[in-house]
């Protein structure tokens, strides 16, 4: 969460929300003394300063500027228990979180350093001013196919495959964040067949891998930046692999106070790790678990995805060999370091902080200078059908379903006009803010030859084909222009639109704070505040806030192997089996993050440990499932283990009350017959 620094205007204040979280968390243990809520008395923000004693030993988060928020695993076990194979774990994994700062730190100030001087932009320039010290580049694949070039305006079925890449041009040691980090967006509740599934089952990674499964029934994790542009593969291939400690808050937001409440991902500070030594030249591939399909959850993300990788690893070998020399490959997965900047675009002039602008969370703020008429990014952009990207939650009260625009709207290009809209995948493009008055960006639709083949006239487009035959390529592909210089660490902002910003007016003039908004108590601040879990028992006069509830990181086949625990098939009713807790190197993935009640508490040398009854969440994995007419319960858990989650449909992003509305694509460059909703309209004319 965002930490502040402590001034004169914070005091103490007894509010209703203050007394629920005191009520909570007011253990007879003195420790709990330790944890404080301040509140400002000119805005009724909350402010959370907390010593945690019981969690000391948990994982630290270090600031890596300009590349993200690192996490430091402690030990070598907690840092193999967020990876999905070995590799992804550093050999250095006792660096500190000093070190580590401090090489973040070096870095950056090797950037500055080296960074270009403001002047006079060259607008006519191939793409924009060379930036010797750019890490990333979008450049054409290594594994795009021949027949992914573009000869025409539609494209045939055996080259819808992504040609774009993302390299490195400097080297990247094993263990250390490849680029910035970046945010996730949580869908909810898409219709199984909707048109949204689609796009789920090309870009979305399982929600439980970064502990999002309690967000709804149906929950598909969209991982921005490198994971949605960068390549493909099977996992054992991968030089890439995300660090799962993903951050979650409000991002200064609250719904007490904030009409944006709701309108951003709380979900953040998602890290991309070299899982190998990279050397300068090599593209970044990112690895595609497999999911058996006897498992539990939606395994149909990955079981498609994997079917495209096979087809395009065929097709790759009948070209075996076709690569032009002039295309500076020097073998599968690396280009000569020179081509790639030649004829790619720097994605890494961005980098996240929080916006300094009041009320609407996170921001993109730029790396090193900028000058004028420069490409900051250019981002590859998915289709999809604005009828599609809605939930439909089915709520008891009346019977009647809850149908709602997705979060992911709020992240979409498109215009007020038209039923399409367009995700962006570049790295950190999600967290532009709006600002007419300060834009410093705009937006125009590539026309270069070495990211759009034969420079794609997006114009000559219908928008039948753009839903239809565009959705799972990337060869429509929007730049951001620098408008003007742009100093190193300034903010980034573009104006939304006069659609967007009219509606943003309207919200903000009709919103009010939802009822019990001040009751509500985030789990990110449930477990910052809280040093002693209270017992089932004690929870009955001194209950925990209604929206959140315990979890327990646990693994129930670890224990049904080692420990000789009945299983199913033994399981009869009221059967009650109990172990001890203990740690392995997959304990912490946030998929073994299951409900539990904890019902007993002791002191055992001076700390405290529980014992839990442990339950199933929705989508478990079979072997995970503990048996219906079990009781299960675990001794001996630390308090590092056990978290607070939000229940179903608690959080922010579930109000009724929430901002949706996508950002506009200028009129000037959005094609007239992408217009369908405009039934005035004729392309060329206007009806009268």
């Amino acid at each position: 969460m965002c930490l502040f620094l402590m001034s004169s205007s914070w005091i103490f204040a007894a509010v209703p929300m203050i007394s629920r979280i005191h009520a909570a968390t007011a253990d007879t243990d003195s420790r709990l003394n330790d944890s404080t809520i301040q509140v400002d008395s000119s805005t009724g923000r909350t402010k959370y300063d907390t010593i945690d004693k019981d969690r000391q030993d948990g994982i630290q988060s270090v600031v890596v500027s300009p590349y993200g928020t690192a996490t430091a695993p402690a030990t070598a076990a907690s840092c193999a228990a967020v990876a999905d194979h070995d590799d992804a774990c550093p050999k250095d994994h006792g660096r500190t979180s000093s070190m580590l700062q401090h090489e973040q730190q070096k870095h950056q100030q090797q950037q500055q350093q080296h960074s270009v001087h403001l002047g006079p932009s060259n607008e006519t320039s191939k793409h924009q001013s060379f930036f010797p010290d750019c890490r990333l580049y979008l450049a054409r694949s290594t594994l795009a196919l021949k027949k992914s070039d573009l000869s025409s305006n539609i494209i045939s079925s055996s080259s819808r495959h992504r040609r774009l890449g993302i390299y490195t041009v400097q080297p990247i040691s094993r263990g250390h964040p490849i680029g910035a980090s970046d945010i996730l967006i949580q869908l909810i509740d898409y219709p199984e067949e909707s048109p949204l599934s689609s796009f789920v089952s090309l870009y979305s990674f399982e929600a439980s891998q970064f502990g999002a499964q309690y967000e709804a029934k149906r929950v598909a994790s969209i991982l921005a930046g490198i994971a949605s542009v960068a390549q493909s593969t099977v996992m054992g291939e991968s030089n890439a692999v995300p660090f799962y400690a993903r951050d979650m808050d409000e991002a200064d937001v609250p719904r007490t106070v904030e009409p944006g409440a709701g309108a951003l991902t709380h979900y953040h500070n998602l890290t991309f790790l070299a899982a190998k030594h990279l050397s300068a030249g090599s593209e970044i591939f990112v690895g595609i678990p497999y999911s058996s399909s006897s498992g539990g959850g939606d395994n149909q993300w990955s079981q498609s995805r994997m079917e495209r990788i096979r087809q395009r690893d065929e097709l790759l070998q009948m070209e075996d060999g076709s690569e032009l020399p002039d295309d500076g490959v020097v073998h599968r997965g690396r280009r000569d370091v020179k081509w790639i900047q030649e004829h790619g675009i720097c994605v890494d002039h961005l980098m996240v902080q929080k916006s300094r602008k009041k009320g609407v969370g996170r921001g993109a703020f730029a790396v090193r200078n900028i000058p004028k008429g420069s490409i900051l990014s250019a981002s590859p952009l998915v289709p999809i059908d604005r009828k599609a990207a809605v939930s439909v939650t089915a709520v008891k009260q009346g019977g009647k379903a809850r149908i709602r625009e997705q979060l992911l709207v709020n992240y979409c290009l498109g215009h007020v006009n038209s039923s399409v809209l367009f995700y962006p995948t570049a790295p950190v493009v999600n967290l532009i803010n709006h600002d007419r008055q300060k834009a410093n960006v705009g937006l125009r639709w590539s026309t270069s030859k070495d990211i759009v083949t034969n420079g794609l006239n997006v114009s000559a487009i219908s928008l039948e084909n753009v839903i239809s035959k565009f959705y799972d390529s990337d060869a429509l592909v929007m730049e951001f222009v620098a408008t003007r210089d742009i100093r190193a660490n300034e903010e980034i902002f573009m104006d939304y639109g006069l659609a967007w910003s009219l509606a943003w007016e309207k919200h903000v003039q009709e919103w009010n704070p939802p009822p019990n908004a001040m009751a509500y108590a985030p789990s990110y601040v449930m477990d910052d505040v809280t040093g002693l879990l209270r017992t089932e028992k004690e929870q009955v006069e001194h209950p925990y806030p209604s929206n959140v509830m315990t979890a327990c990181f646990y693994r129930y086949s670890t224990h049904q192997r080692n420990d000789g625990i009945a299983s199913s098939n033994k399981a009869s009713s009221g059967e009650t089996t109990a172990v001890q807790w203990k740690m392995d190197r997959r304990t912490f993935d946030y998929r073994n993050l299951r409900p539990c009640q904890v019902v007993k508490r002791e002191d055992i040398d001076g700390k405290f440990y529980y014992t839990a009854i442990m339950k199933n969440w929705n989508g478990m994995k079979k072997d995970e499932m503990i048996p219906k007419h079990e009781i299960h319960i675990v001794n001996s858990i630390p308090r590092h283990a056990v978290r607070f989650v939000d229940k179903l449909y608690t959080t922010d992003m579930h109000l009724s009350n929430t901002f949706r509305h996508e950002i506009q694509i200028p009129d000037d460059i959005f094609p007239c017959a992408w217009m369908d909703l405009d039934h005035n309209k004729i392309c060329g004319e206007t009806k009268h």
